[in-house]
């Protein structure tokens, strides 16, 4: 239309449009900047609210929720009066002129007051003080680790320099000298002044005074001094003590006072430390003698509660909470790093009282199912034989089980809404006017935690208000946030939004009005500007400040600076990419670094002109972003390296022990100031809208029950009928409401509220509902899991029989009433599965096939299969007897029996598949009494053959060394004399530790004895005669944590047959997490009923520490040490006994020349393992390898053609795929190896799509089909699953995923060579262990992640195997190599790596390195990991 315009006409026509567009910009500026300037700072004013109780000062939005702003009120100080306190005492003015003055004395004292206070202090501190972040960000105190207050005897011991409370009793003459010896950068004018002050004023300082009098006076006096614990004054009476009020002064040795068992007896000479009670009311001032010059109680027992109130006595939060608020004339605050330390350390005394109340008062809880009880009742047992213990209540906050519940609670809500939207992390700014006006003088925010921590809480409190009840980014329909205290730094919160369909975040246009990533214009958003450019710029990091806080391996970890973007995109994951505009805009840093657009953390334009803080805002529009969901909901405490040192320790090993389990907990923890006032002050971590009820899944009679040892059972059973479950009581609810019939079990919570004390449903009243959550079940919990599927779909079920009533039709079990209804499978997969199979091979190899589709693979219909397939399974049976095709009941008796005995050696039966049990009916002679206590035990004693048993200890006997004689001397001794030892056999590969442990097993079994073998890996226990996994042994749960116990109840065959076993071993313990030894330690305590480590049972473990240690996702050094065996309480318990002799080398029978270059080889391995290979200069773990060792011009094909010469030639060759495999460290370039590999054999490629799906029993207000499409779901990438897409070809030698049947060889870890590849079935033969030769049929199978960032549980049916030219260092582990390559494109990451790689192989001739990484492929230089404190006790 424009061409026939003429020029003048076009000039005009872009004038009008630029003119109009200028406008409409203008208009649109305009517009924002009236709504921005209509956004004011968010401010709460003065702290100028007194309470009337205790004239603690609050700002207006601290007050109850019930009290107005004319008439407020408060209860976090003194809970409305009902706490009173006598004030603190005042200080001397010397000390208060030290708090308060800007002198440069006073300067002096604060900056290095806790120098001050430790060495003026009577007691000692006892913690792990986290220095590691001091300097960076806020200075904020911070310890990990259990916290004690230690006093030692009144003279310090012979050649022992006098401490603490001794300083004011031993040497007087030289005190002054003495205090300046322990710690030389102190004032020394300002340690006399102190210490002249406490000497007047201090009680307890008297006290050693007068004991130091008394001594000189006469020096042959027996003098001993008591601390008293209980106060004969009013505790409201505001007089200072007197000595005699604190302490107590006897001639003699103090052997005949019988002081109470809070009293502190000191004697001159006691040879130990005293840890201080927390309940004494001289732990504060004992040890915190400039907060207390004169001596004020801190918390004890006796401290009455004023008013009509169930509980008579103060607790300690809330003497704390009273103690710790701000009111006019108090000087604590003061005190900068010393109160920070108060802060923690009064905080460890509150949780440290909880723990002690539920150690002493809880009784030793158990739980059994209903049925289980009815039958113990029948067979005469008493409480104390049945269930299993409960350790800790999930009541405990913090504790591992509250956060496990707390995170399904929080994914049940993703779950129900869908994904996420917006993810919005909250920092506290320490530079807000409402902390910066509160300050003291000479204070700054970082000596304040208590101010921040309640100016965040309000701020936090109106932000959750805007966003969720205001509606800033639209209506949220739920929302979940953590609160969280990092390593370094203030408290910030983590936001996850769900926003209701219609305001849901769709488009580009939508992203950008809620999310920025620039500088903003100082003329349109001056405030945001002034919040953008000092809170949410990120480094300067990279090379502009190589050392900033998020660099690490020379990168960014937050990936800045950005890229510059024109407008704001999406990538391929649907994840928004900001827009960042190259405008010139720029922020400068004091150093002079100008930041611009590239450097902007995103943020929301309105919450910075608002909340002026650090608020990361991310539109979280990919399911992909609820890893944050997983990485902050359910993360738990941060761990580190623990080694308090208990020197002088005088408790008995007895008294140890019952602590230990709460110990395990306060030795993981982290606390700082920044927390423990958080929690004081009693504010919430997490929260969650709407509310989450857990609904309860369980069979008929089968319902969990709790009780104590020594309940009557009658009793208990009894009281559980007439308690019904959230289950039970819905069947209730439908039979006697008939419009309850419109809602499933899932969705009841919507509509009627669970009332707990009358066990009831009761319609909802008003509209809030709350989300269904039903526990989790897993597949193989057969009749239960069916029962869980029937519950997510059925509507009005008023008994189970009416829940498996189809068409009138009452099924006899759970599970073909979901076949009925069309919610399983149906079982053509297994059909082709058997089909195929059939025509390979028939017999006893496709029973062990349909033995493994009914443990994994949950048929539909199994029964239909067998009686379908019977001949194949039958035929090498049917050839036995001389018969053709007829397989009469005797034959099939014999193959029933046989499956059978496969399920039993997996833990199952036919018992436990209602559809075969059907088949037994007519045949009798099947041996199928699951329910034989005693069965395991004829089982492992039918076993071993007794002439095998003798040759064993014939041949092995002589060839034992003289470290494996004297170990295995020292564990026969042990078992004829039956006594409880428990070992750690310490041995590098090589050193025979199998060869001991087959010759100890052979012993204990001639002897008519059971020995029970374990390992932590599938490969390590093929190894041993009659090995299982642990796992599967003791029944160790998946998930652990600090009281796991494990799955085996003490009236169970499992429990049984620990009781009668004589002997464990456990090999390649130190790859276990500690919690899983200590659930087995717990669980065998139980079931023996003897105290004593692992019920006095005779414990073998061995391993090696140089090699990998447990495998923690997303852990940190400090985690994985922390996690190691060497950590636990039991490490203490074990004798370690040590294997230095490489026996490879022994039995070697090659030159001169290569057995030293073997030995060589050998001393070489070990220096990597242990760390003492020599580093490069300037380097921290860079080492270099010798030329001989390494690929040093070359690449990955070079590295192939050593470990796979004439590939091609040798596709299917056993003997050549036998022992060869490239390592690497990482998973993607172990498909790379092995996709390159593939290539070069010849035949055509198969591949296997997965058929992948979200568990159909997880609570979902949609289907889960609709928002996770197949290809989705298939591209997912979980490091222990198969490939979405499997390729494969014969030939090729594949690894085993998972544990398919171990008696016969099917470890996960197991490598074979592929034979045959069908559609549904892949015939292999096994190439490694006892069972090598071997062939096998597997099937695809069902897999689940164990552990995964995944917000649903994904169900993948596809072949557990993946190629196996390569493999990770991580799996390699128990493996032995011919031939092996290591590939490091990138160095190993973590402990042990590479001295597992290069130890796999048994000769120097057999290995090559290609090292990548960086610039040092050239000098053979990579990295040598080692944790070298994981030896420190080993």
């Amino acid at each position: 239309m424009f061409e026939s315009e003429t020029s003048e006409q076009r000039k005009k026509r872009l004038y009008k449009e630029n003119k109009s567009r200028y406008r409409k910009k203008q208009k649109t500026k305009h517009s924002d900047r009236q709504q921005y300037s209509n956004i004011m700072r968010h401010e709460l004013g003065r702290m100028d609210q007194i309470c009337i109780h205790c004239n603690a000062k609050f700002w207006i939005d601290e007050r109850d929720q019930k009290s107005s702003q004319a008439s407020s009120s408060f209860a976090v100080c003194c809970a409305g009066g009902k706490v009173s306190l006598p004030p603190l005492l005042k200080p001397p003015s010397y000390i208060l002129d030290l708090y308060t003055s800007s002198s440069s004395d006073a300067a002096l004292f604060r900056k290095n007051i806790r120098g001050y206070n430790n060495i003026l202090a009577c007691t000692s501190f006892g913690a792990n003080i986290d220095e590691k972040f001091q300097g960076q960000g806020v200075s904020n105190f911070r310890i990990h680790g259990q916290v004690y207050h230690r006093i030692g005897s009144l003279l310090p011991e012979n050649e022992h320099f006098p401490a603490f409370a001794q300083l004011y009793i031993y040497d007087t003459e030289h005190e002054n000298e003495n205090r300046q010896n322990i710690m030389q950068d102190l004032n020394n004018d300002i340690l006399l002044n102190l210490q002249n002050m406490l000497d007047e004023c201090n009680p307890y300082i008297r006290s050693f005074r007068q004991v130091r009098d008394i001594i000189l006076s006469n020096a042959t006096s027996q003098i001993s001094m008591v601390i008293h614990s209980d106060r004969t004054h009013n505790p409201h009476c505001y007089n200072a003590p007197t000595s005699s009020d604190v302490a107590a002064i006897i001639i003699g040795d103090g052997y005949d006072v019988n002081p109470t068992n809070r009293n502190i007896c000191l004697r001159l000479h006691d040879g130990g430390l005293q840890i201080i009670s927390e309940t004494h009311p001289s732990y504060d001032p004992l040890y915190y003698v400039l907060l207390f010059p004169r001596g004020d109680d801190g918390w004890h027992i006796n401290i009455p509660l004023i008013g009509l109130s169930k509980r008579k006595r103060i607790t300690p939060m809330q003497f704390y909470s009273y103690r710790l608020q701000i009111r006019d004339g108090d000087w604590l605050q003061y005190a900068g790093r010393l109160y920070q330390q108060y802060i923690v350390d009064q905080y460890a005394k509150i949780e440290q009282e909880r723990l002690n109340y539920l150690k002493l008062n809880q009784t030793i809880l158990r739980t059994e199912m209903y049925q289980g009880t009815v039958d113990a009742i029948d067979a005469g047992d008493i409480s104390n034989n049945i269930g299993r213990r409960i350790i800790l209540p999930s009541s405990f906050t913090g504790g591992p089980r509250q956060m496990y519940q707390l995170y399904q609670d929080a994914m049940s809500i993703v779950s129900h809404f869908g994904k996420p939207d917006l993810f919005i992390t909250f920092t506290c700014n320490p530079k807000w006017p409402e902390i910066t006006r509160e300050l003291l003088p000479n204070q700054n925010a970082a000596d304040r935690p208590d101010l921040t921590a309640r100016v965040f809480h309000l701020k936090l409190q109106k932000l959750l208000k805007d966003l969720n009840i205001n509606h800033w980014f639209g209506k949220v329909i739920a929302y979940v946030y953590v609160v969280e205290f990092q390593k370094r730094g203030l408290p910030h919160a983590h936001i996850l939004l769900i926003l209701a369909p219609e305001d849901k975040i769709y488009s580009i246009e939508k992203y950008d009005s809620i999310v920025s990533a620039e500088i903003p214009d100082p003329a349109i958003y001056p405030l945001a500007y002034e919040t953008v450019t000092t809170c949410m710029m990120h480094g300067p990091c990279g090379i502009l400040n190589p050392s900033a806080p998020c660099m690490k391996d020379g990168k960014c970890q937050k990936n800045y600076p950005k890229n510059f973007q024109e407008c704001t995109k999406e990538n391929e994951n649907g994840y928004p990419i900001y827009c960042r505009r190259e405008n010139g805009r720029f922020v400068e840093t004091r150093s002079g670094i100008r930041l611009d657009n590239r450097w902007v953390v995103p943020y929301n334009i309105s919450l910075a002109t608002k909340y002026n803080a650090h608020i990361n805002v991310e539109i979280c529009n990919s399911i992909l972003a609820i890893k944050y969901l997983y990485k902050y909901v359910y993360k738990g405490h941060d761990r580190a390296t623990i080694t308090l040192s208990q020197t002088n320790n005088t408790q008995t090993s007895a008294n140890i022990e019952t602590i230990d389990e709460i110990k395990m907990y306060l030795d993981a923890r982290y606390i700082s100031s920044s927390e423990s006032i958080w929690r004081i002050f009693h504010y919430r971590l997490h929260n969650h809208i709407p509310s989450v009820q857990r609904l309860a899944v369980h069979l008929p009679n089968q319902q969990s029950i709790t009780f104590q040892d020594g309940d009557n059972l009658q009793h208990i059973v009894d009281y559980a009928t007439t308690r019904m479950t959230t289950l039970t009581a819905w069947f209730q609810e439908n039979l006697e409401n008939i419009a309850a019939h419109e809602y499933k079990y899932t969705d009841f919570p919507l509509y009627y509220t669970w009332n707990k004390s009358q066990c009831k449903w009761n319609p909802r009243k008003s509209a809030t509902g709350a989300i269904g959550r039903l526990y989790m079940v897993q597949p193989s919990e057969g009749e239960r899991y069916y029962l869980r599927i029937l519950l997510t779909h059925i509507k009005g079920a008023t008994s189970f029989d009416n829940l498996k009533t189809v068409n009138g039709y009452t099924c006899r079990t759970f599970k073909e009433a979901c076949i009925h209804l069309g919610l399983l499978q149906n079982d053509n997969e297994w059909d082709i599965c058997l089909y195929e199979a059939s025509k390979i091979n028939t017999g006893q190899q496709l029973r062990h096939l349909f033995a493994m589709i009914l443990l994994y693979c949950q048929p539909a219909a199994p029964e239909k299969l067998w009686n379908k397939y019977k001949s194949a399974l039958c035929e090498d049976i049917l050839y036995q007897y001389h018969q053709t095709t007829i397989v009469n009941n005797i034959i099939e008796c014999r193959a029933l029996n046989q499956l059978n005995q496969y399920l039993l050696s997996n833990g199952k039966s036919l018992k436990d598949f209602p559809d075969m049990h059907l088949l037994l009916e007519n045949m009798p002679d099947v041996d199928n009494d699951n329910n034989n206590l005693d069965q395991l035990i004829q089982e492992e004693r039918l076993l071993y053959n007794i002439m095998h048993l003798e040759s064993i200890l014939h041949n092995n006997i002589p060839l034992l060394n003289a470290e494996q004689h004297a170990i295995y001397n020292a564990v026969i001794q042990a078992f004829e004399h039956n006594s409880s030892e428990c070992f750690f056999v310490d041995g590098p590969g090589g050193t025979g530790k199998t060869f001991l442990y087959n010759t100890i097993l052979a012993k204990v079994r001639l002897c008519g004895e059971i020995a029970l073998p374990v390992a932590s890996s599938g490969i390590a226990a093929l190894l041993i005669d009659g090995g299982r996994t642990a796992h599967s042994r003791f029944k160790i749960p998946i998930k652990l944590n600090e009281t796991s116990t494990c799955n085996i109840s003490r009236r169970s065959k499992e429990a049984c047959l620990i009781n009668i076993a004589k002997v464990f071993i456990w090999d390649e313990a130190p790859m276990m997490h500690k919690f899983a030894f200590e659930a087995v330690d717990r669980t065998l305590r139980d079931i023996t009923q003897i105290d004593k480590p692992f019920g006095g049972k005779i414990f073998i473990f061995g391993g090696d520490f140089r090699q990998i240690l447990p495998v923690i996702p997303h852990a940190t050094r400090a985690d994985i040490v922390s996690a190691s065996l060497s950590k636990s309480y039991i490490w203490r318990h074990l004798k370690i006994m040590k294997l230095t002799i490489n026996m490879r080398l022994c039995q070697s029978h090659n030159s001169q020349d290569d057995n030293s270059k073997q030995k060589e080889f050998a001393e070489f391995l070990l220096k990597i393992g242990n760390g003492e290979y020599s580093t490069n200069s300037n380097t921290e773990n860079m080492i270099t390898l010798s030329a001989d060792m390494t690929i040093t011009k070359g690449n990955l094909t070079d590295l192939a053609d050593f470990v796979y010469p004439n590939l091609a030639k040798n596709s299917g060759n056993v003997n050549y795929m036998v022992g060869r495999a490239i390592l690497t460290p990482k998973n993607t370039d172990v498909d790379i190896i092995s996709d390159m590999l593939m290539s070069r054999l010849p035949g055509e490629t198969r591949v296997y799509p997965s058929l992948d799906s979200t568990d159909s029993t997880e609570n979902t207000y949609r289907q889960q089909s609709q928002i996770y499409s197949p290809e989705f779901l298939r591209s997912l990438k979980v490091s222990d699953l198969p490939p979405g897409e499997l390729k494969l070809k014969t030939g090729i030698p594949i690894i085993l995923l998972r544990n398919l049947n171990p008696s016969e060889g099917l470890c996960n870890g197991t490598r074979l060579i592929v034979h045959d590849l069908q559609s549904k079935v892949i015939d292999a033969e096994i190439i490694t262990g006892s069972h090598i030769g071997k062939r096998v049929f597997i099937p695809r199978i069902t897999l689940s992640p164990s552990e995964s960032s995944l917000p649903f549980t994904l169900k993948r049916l596809q072949f557990p195997v993946r190629v196996a030219f390569s493999m990770t260092i991580n799996r390699a582990q128990g493996q032995t190599l011919n031939k092996m390559g290591l590939y490091l494109p990138q160095p190993v990451f973590s402990h042990g790596q590479l001295y597992v790689a290069l130890s796999r192989v048994i000769s120097y001739q057999c290995i090559k390195v290609l090292i990548l990484h960086n610039d040092y492929q050239k000098d053979c230089q990579t990295k040598n990991i080692v944790y070298r404190e994981i030896f420190q006790n080993t």
